[in-house]
């Protein structure tokens, strides 16, 4: 588990839950955020990270403005599996969506003293290029949890030409 339920629960109702259960299939959440001369709706689809569910990925990219993709910094193995969940969503994309922002979040921030993975290593070991936002966070503390979210917002808000 590399954190994706905790992270939104944090996002969405700023508390952390550390016995949130594995997600089965897909969770959607919706969020309404203010901004003074616009409103967003922001739908947020939690997919279980286990491989029996690849198959629901790809039909869902289509319609995706953006992803956030996790893995834990104290679990490498946690990072190359994002780099397989990327593949399988960048098909599921249409040709007209090829600049769809991809954040790719270490999440468990709060347990620096177990990291795996160096701050800045993150693109040698999992084979990703500069294409992608590599960012970090804390469920259990809070930390940057919205400010990725913010910085998603406005990655799409300026990839539509909203603002």
């Amino acid at each position: 588990m590399v954190g994706k339920t905790t992270f939104i629960t944090r996002y969405l109702t700023d508390s952390f839950d550390q016995d949130i259960k594995a997600t089965l299939g897909a969770n959607i959440h919706v969020k309404d955020i203010r901004e003074p001369d616009m409103r967003v709706k922001l739908q947020i689809w939690d997919f279980g990270g286990e491989e029996k569910f690849h198959f629901l990925l790809p039909s869902y990219a289509s319609g995706s403005s953006g992803a956030i993709f996790m893995y834990d910094i104290t679990r490498m193995p946690t990072l190359i599996k994002a780099k397989e969940w990327i593949k399988i969503f960048k098909n599921g994309l249409h040709r007209n969506q090829d600049d769809v922002p991809i954040f790719i979040v270490g999440s468990k921030l709060d347990l620096e003293h177990e990291r795996e993975i160096k701050k800045g290593d993150e693109m040698l070991i999992s084979g990703l290029d500069y294409s992608y936002e590599f960012l970090e966070c804390s469920s259990k503390t809070g930390q940057s949890v919205d400010e990725i979210f913010n910085k998603m917002i406005n990655a799409i808000i300026k990839k539509r030409n909203l603002k």
